[in-house]
């Protein structure tokens, strides 16, 4: 399966639990020309769709991977431009790996995964991230 394709049935799942009859045509969320994978999606109460993923859109090395996240206000017709939400290029966390994401009827949105961090000796640690927005992701 593509990253693409998987992103899609991601959406195919948050509209049908939205409450969707049918989906809609597919949205190409990432619109990146990097490596886009680790799909997460999730429907707030307010009906809200957000979603995140790890991309490697403006890294050289398709390996290097940051976390991503976008929102829909329209039942997932069209998203608003994609956000970084891990670390900034350059930093030695990049390769953000297995996003969770989850919402509650509060509007807090909690997006979770695992990255690689280096120690002062050169090693490496694989590290859980949590990053916590508590205005529907704003």
């Amino acid at each position: 399966m593509t990253t693409k394709l998987l992103l899609f049935i991601a959406l195919l799942a948050v509209a049908s639990a939205a409450g969707a009859q049918t989906p809609g045509a597919p949205v190409n969320v990432s619109d990146s020309a990097g490596l886009s994978s680790s799909p997460a999606a999730v429907t707030d109460a307010t009906g809200t769709i957000h979603v995140a993923w790890t991309d490697s859109a403006d890294a050289e090395d398709p390996s290097e991977q940051y976390v991503l996240y976008a929102r829909s206000f329209d039942g997932g017709a069209s998203f608003e431009p994609p956000r970084q939400v891990s670390a900034p290029a350059g930093a030695s966390m990049r390769s953000a790996r297995q996003v969770r994401l989850v919402a509650d009827r509060s509007g807090e949105v909690q997006l979770a995964w695992w990255d690689t961090t280096v120690d002062g000796s050169g090693r490496r640690f694989a590290t859980a991230f949590v990053a916590t927005s508590r205005d529907g992701g704003r």
